[in-house]
């Protein structure tokens, strides 16, 4: 028992230093930059969490696209939903002043659009049109907060659409969560603990095969690693301060380890493209 207890010491002792590693590597990467950052690692095989600020709230940005599409695909594995219905746009909600694919795409004479056809734009294209158009039929950010904590996270908070989001420096503050709720999310998502295989599967897709981001996480990837991931932005207040630049996603190496990194920087001076490369660097740092 005594040489039991030894190992199992040993091996904490090894996990802390490791964490302790970790933390110091962020904080270096982090230094003379004016801003705050959040990051979450899990190892997917081994469940080792390494973490800086990983409990403290960040505004997450496009990144509650995310939840949202899950919700969706929950309505369709309950067969309240099918990825073929057409969803009703009211006039008005294909934005003229928000960052909307449909609109440049296809135009803003709507009256519908097929559901799969939404939430790729949402989430691939981080389309906040779509966004909203999905979260009224869903019935509000309160479905969607119900809807997460069935799931079993914790400290995420949905309060409101992306049109009021934007409305206001303030409002983005009320759509948070930790680094490390967000990584548990997307770990039980990698862990097929909700949503179906089929609507898992579409939903990965439309997250590998998104290409926002290009300089945060997949920048710091070696060459064959796959990621799936759903990014945040914010714009810049009158201060020039950046609220949000944000990666969250699940990355599969070449040799098959896999792992979840979360990654948010806030209350940023700095340029999106130091914001960026902090992002990056610190995807660099997965052993």
């Amino acid at each position: 028992m005594n040489k039991l207890l030894a190992l199992a010491s040993l091996l904490l002792c090894f996990s802390c230093k490791r964490q302790a590693d970790f933390a110091q590597e962020v904080t270096a990467l982090a230094k003379g930059k004016d801003l705050k950052v959040g990051v979450a690692l899990i190892d997917l095989k081994t469940g080792e969490i390494k973490q800086v600020n990983g409990d403290d709230p960040f505004p997450l940005q496009s990144v509650f696209k995310y939840h949202i599409a899950a919700k969706a695909l929950e309505q369709v594995d309950k067969g309240k939903w099918q990825l073929t219905d057409q969803i009703s746009i009211e006039p008005g909600e294909i934005y003229t002043d928000l960052y909307s694919p449909i609109r440049d795409e296809i135009g803003t004479n709507l009256s519908s659009m097929r559901l799969d056809s939404l939430i790729y734009y949402m989430v691939s294209l981080s389309d906040n049109s779509a966004c909203d158009i999905l979260l009224r039929h869903l019935g509000g950010p309160s479905t969607v907060n119900e809807y997460i904590k069935e799931i079993g996270i914790k400290n995420t908070k949905i309060e409101v659409n992306e049109l009021t989001m934007q409305s206001r420096w303030e409002e983005q503050y009320r759509n948070i969560s930790t680094p490390l709720s967000v990584a548990e999310t997307l770990k039980k998502f990698y862990l097929r603990e909700y949503l179906s295989g089929d609507m898992h599967d579409f939903l990965w897709a439309l997250m590998e095969n998104s290409p926002t981001g290009a300089n945060r996480i997949r920048k710091g990837l070696p060459e064959g690693a796959v990621l799936a991931h759903k990014t945040g932005t914010s714009g810049r207040n009158v201060d020039g301060i950046s609220g949000a630049t944000n990666d969250a996603g699940i990355i599969i190496l070449p040799d098959g380890r896999a792992y979840v990194l979360v990654v948010f920087v806030s209350d940023s001076k700095e340029s999106d493209e130091v914001n960026e490369e902090l992002i990056a660097k610190i995807a660099e740092l997965i052993p």
